[in-house]
Formats: C-alpha cells, structure tokens, sequence
C-alpha cells in the first residue's frame, strides 16, 4: 500500500487534473508536457492547419512557410 500523502489523495489514478498556475503543483507530480500539448493545443487545432494544408510536426517543430509558393 502506498503511504505518501500525495498519492493518496489522488489515488483514484485520474487521467487529468488541473492547476491554474505553475507553482500550485506540488515538487512531487510530474507534468506530462507530450500530453499537455496534444489535449491542450493540438486536439483544439488540429482540423484548422489540416485545412490549411499543414501537419501536426510542422506547427510542433515550427517550420516555416518559406514563400506563398510553398503554401500552394
């Protein structure tokens, strides 16, 4: 059995759980950032620069359109 107090109080093994700062998160819990990312940014966007004719990995690496011909 786990005895830290952390752990029990959210030992119900949630997926998500939210902070409205960063230094309301205890040094004990680890931020996912991979996740945070996709649910925060890409999940809300993704339909919009698939539209555009972009990928995921080029709004994530930041690759830049280099003229208006390499957007048609």
């Amino acid at each position: 059995p786990q005895r830290d107090h952390l752990y029990g109080e959210f030992k119900r093994d949630p997926d998500v759980i939210c902070f409205e700062y960063a230094d309301q998160v205890p040094d004990e819990f680890e931020v996912d950032w991979e996740k945070m990312l996709d649910k925060t940014l890409k999940g809300p966007i993704e339909r919009v620069i698939e539209a555009l004719g972009m990928s995921w990995e080029e709004v994530k690496t930041g690759q830049e359109q280099t003229g208006l011909g390499s957007f048609m």
